[in-house]
């Protein structure tokens, strides 16, 4: 609350602001506040959750001609039109959320444009929405007896519904769905390993976009009370993005600023319009090559270059409490026969294993042996060609990682996967966050539970990190932070997960000897707590010392499987890390 109370003089200010100004300024402020809502709807879009949307603009033109049809042609009264044009906003957001499910990048950017101009396309030839002339002497919208035909007074109900929408856009934004949103923007392969639906999430922030767009076409529709193609043409699209790249399209409040200084710079220069369209285009560029996150990220940029995280330092762990042994607990894990083809080539033959509940298992060979590839066969990021991953007796074999998350697998990763705009204790939060994504309706409707629920989640990611020695860096960003921090942040990340089984790809890469010493602890203690480890390293001493059985790959095979004393001296390892001449020799070769 206290780092919003400069809100409390702006509203003041905004609330008291048509009293200073004449009729056509009024008009230019409502017509601001309605690209303010359309800019905030596009970053939680393009900003929060990373997906390239060019269809922005269509949004706003569904609301607009939805509430222009249904109020002149089909009898409907105003606000009634109004819930029916968010709602068909927000299907049709879904709709051209279909294909996130399939492409990113630009191509999702170059589709999302097609749909806008197929939009654009239709209602400029299609009789019901008035083709190119459009639909004029909409109805005013009634208000107890107020006369919103009035922009002084339709001003203040654009106020309040703004208020709203970005009050609901902040809590989004600081909450378990933003801050997924937010994750599967960094990395959506990390984030569905912990938990993150990603294909839910992905039509989650266009269901969002379009409402927003939906709002703000009922507005625009109430106010002026005529709707054309031309109001919702790719020249205005472009304009919306330059609004939301020049604010901060990770910033909601830096949306809003770039909208409002766009929308007043664009009256200012309404008598040269060709240049103020050359000018945006500059700025874009220019705010994306020197300032990545817009005007509100300005700021946060300078005190990143000022903030030295090098010299962090790593509190001790506090081991874990020892859970009672279990032993009926079976198997945890059991992969039957994994065969894994990329075309033509094998990275996995017929491998097979078992895995005790309470073991740390370690999964050891050559580079290119197939290991990483199990890793990614077990945690659902690849389905097998052949065979099956049972999981405590049940079969999930081609399941998805947010599935299996849920089902208690958490991994790290061979190479770093943190949420690099994300602080440490955000990374925590996420994996510390088990609700689904359908969970979202709590949002508007009990948004106290929300912030309960995120207060719980604060005070257990507090926990996690005095117990990892993360205290000094809780609010740094990784990649300010020092190699080996980073890995013990991945670690905990991964525990805050509550899992029962925990795959560790190559954990002690990069670490210096005391470093690796403290990793064995910290996993003999993890396993302690109840949870079962499988492990793939290279460090042979770290195995040797921390592992109970050891499986060694090559080529896609299991060559050996046993108790690390015997793995060691197998003639089948000795010749596939060092070479056929180091193998022991036979009987025959050592009478010779």
């Amino acid at each position: 609350m206290r780092r919003l109370a400069w809100l409390v003089p702006v509203a003041v200010a905004a609330w008291l602001l048509p009293y200073g100004l004449g009729g056509y300024s009024m008009h230019v402020a409502d017509v601001a506040i309605i690209f303010a809502i359309l800019a905030v709807g596009l970053g939680l879009t393009m900003g929060v959750a990373g997906q390239i949307n060019l269809a922005q603009v269509a949004f706003f033109g569904v609301g607009a001609y939805t509430v222009a049809i249904l109020t002149t042609q089909a009898g409907f009264g105003f606000w009634s039109a109004a819930v029916l044009a968010v709602l068909a906003a927000a299907v049709f957001g879904a709709l051209v959320g279909v294909p996130a499910l399939r492409m990113q990048s630009h191509y999702l950017g170059i589709v999302t444009l097609g749909l806008a101009l197929a939009f654009t396309n239709w209602v400029t030839n299609a009789t019901v929405a008035g083709r190119a002339e459009g639909i004029s002497d909409l109805p005013v919208p009634p208000m107890f007896g107020l006369d919103l035909s009035s922009g002084y007074l339709f001003y203040y109900v654009e106020l309040v519904v703004f208020a709203l929408a970005l009050a609901f856009a902040l809590l989004v934004t600081h909450s378990p769905l933003g801050r997924r949103l937010r994750a599967m923007r960094d990395d959506d392969l990390a984030a569905g390993a912990l938990g993150a639906e990603i294909p839910l999430l992905r039509m989650t922030a266009f269901v969002l976009s379009g409402l927003y767009g939906g709002v703000a076409g009922v507005l625009y529709a109430g106010l002026i009370r005529f709707v054309a193609p031309e109001s919702f043409n790719i020249a205005n699209m472009f304009l919306l993005l330059a609004m939301v790249i020049i604010g901060g399209r990770s910033s909601i409040l830096g949306c809003v600023v770039g909208a409002v200084a766009l929308s007043l710079v664009r009256e200012a220069l309404l008598d040269a319009s060709a240049y103020a369209q050359l000018g945006y285009g500059l700025v874009v560029v220019l705010v994306v090559v020197f300032a990545p996150q817009g005007l509100a990220g300005l700021p946060r940029q300078f005190l990143r270059r000022r903030r030295d995280g090098s010299r962090a330092q790593l509190g001790p762990f506090q081991p874990y409490e020892a859970a009672a042994p279990a032993p009926s607990d079976g198997d945890v894990l059991e992969v039957r026969e994994v065969t894994k083809r990329f075309k033509g080539l094998v990275a996995l033959d017929g491998v097979s294993l078992t895995v005790p509940a309470g073991q740390i298992r370690g999964v050891v060979g050559p580079n290119g042996s197939g290991k990483t590839t199990l890793f990614n066969v077990i945690s659902g990021f690849y389905t097998p060609t052949q065979g099956s991953v049972r999981l405590r007796g049940r079969d999930v074999t081609g399941a998805a990682p947010y599935r299996l998350s849920h089902r208690g697998v958490a991994r790290t990763f061979q190479n770093l996967r943190l949420f690099e705009d994300l602080s440490v204790r955000e990374n925590l939060l996420v994996g510390l966050d088990r609700t689904p994504t359908t969970w979202i309706w709590r949002y508007p409707g009990l948004p106290w539970k929300v912030l309960g629920y995120e207060r719980e989640l604060r005070e257990r990611a507090g926990e996690l990190i005095e117990r990892f020695g993360l205290a000094e860096v809780a609010d740094a960003e990784p990649r300010s932070l020092p190699y080996g921090i980073q890995r013990r942040i991945e670690l905990a990340r991964a525990m805050a997960m509550r899992p029962g089984l925990l795959l560790l790809d190559e954990p002690a890469a990069g670490l210096n000897g005391e470093e690796v010493r403290r990793l064995g602890e910290i996993v003999r203690s993890i396993r302690d707590s109840g949870v079962t480890v499988v492990i793939i390293e290279h460090n042979m001493g770290l195995v040797m010392s921390l592992c109970e059985q050891v499986t060694v790959l090559s080529g896609g095979r299991v060559i050996a499987d046993g108790p690390p004393a015997e793995v060691a001296v197998h003639p089948d390892v000795v010749a596939a890390y060092l070479g056929d001449s180091m193998t022991a020799p036979t009987a025959e070769e050592a009478t010779r």
